[in-house]
């Protein structure tokens, strides 16, 4: 995609407030400055990472004087089964 070439900008200059959208920039690299609300978190179950299960590790981010988005912050793998591990704090 053309958009992972071009030089990321503030996030806020494509979604300035909550009920912004912006589909054209699909996999756009922004910047961002704020912080997480890591008091909650979502787990995306029923991944599979190099052949193994994961949970995708989902949590919102308060930009400063913006949206509050969900970002990506990867994936963990399940213990003893399918067991949620700790989650790193962001």
């Amino acid at each position: 995609s053309d958009s992972l070439n071009e030089p990321p900008v503030s996030l806020k200059a494509l979604i300035p407030q909550q009920d912004s959208s912006a589909p054209e920039a699909q996999w756009r690299q922004v910047t961002a400055t704020g912080h997480y609300l890591p008091e909650v978190h979502v787990l995306a179950r029923l991944r599979v990472v190099d052949g193994d299960q994961a949970f995708e590790v989902l949590m919102p981010f308060a930009v400063d004087d913006g949206p509050t988005v969900l970002v990506d912050r990867g994936y963990v793998r399940p213990e003893q089964g399918s067991h949620v591990p700790a989650i790193p704090p962001p």
